[in-house]
């Protein structure tokens, strides 16, 4: 609300924690017909919510986390989520490297074999938010697919990179 006070004409997108719980708001002025500004409209989806909707339409497991690694909401390895841990390192690198590469990584919640790749948490205007982990059971990439699981990953990666610009589209058309 602040942002959007302080800068009326600009539409804002960003997280914020409520009530131990992180939001992706997106916000913008109210403006009556003759250009007073009238109020504010701020729409918002728990982390939480938004995941089981990617993860829905990716059929792959999702996982948000900070810029500095920090797992924001994963619907992978419930049971350890430490097996998800991303280092500061690895999440500077990504977030620098993300025109170059696609990171893939594998990781092991609940004793079951992931292949995760990493690709930016982008929000409005292109700003970097975070990272979104895209993770795939290994033995789903097994035997005649193995030679082809990087191929595979990145359609995901592509798919789940695709919805993030579709729901910016639908926030911007519904203003």
């Amino acid at each position: 609300v602040t942002q959007l006070l302080s800068e009326p004409s600009t539409r804002h997108v960003g997280l914020q924690l409520v009530d131990g719980e992180t939001f992706l708001y997106t916000g913008g002025m109210l403006t009556a017909v003759t250009g007073e500004n009238t109020g504010l409209l701020l729409v918002g989806t728990s982390l939480n919510n938004l995941a089981a909707q990617l993860e829905e339409s990716a059929l792959a497991g999702i996982t948000l986390y900070s810029p500095d690694g920090q797992i924001l909401v994963s619907t992978v390895g419930q049971t350890d989520p430490e097996a998800l841990t991303l280092s500061p390192d690895l999440a500077e690198q990504v977030l620098a490297e993300q025109a170059a590469q696609t990171s893939i990584r594998t990781i092991s919640p609940a004793k079951d074999e992931y292949a995760q790749a990493l690709i930016p948490f982008e929000l409005g205007q292109g700003k970097d938010v975070g990272l979104i982990g895209v993770s795939l059971r290994t033995q789903l990439l097994a035997s005649p697919l193995y030679p082809a699981r990087n191929a595979v990953i990145l359609g995901f990666v592509t798919a789940v990179a695709a919805i993030m610009e579709l729901r910016n589209s639908i926030t911007d058309a519904q203003k």
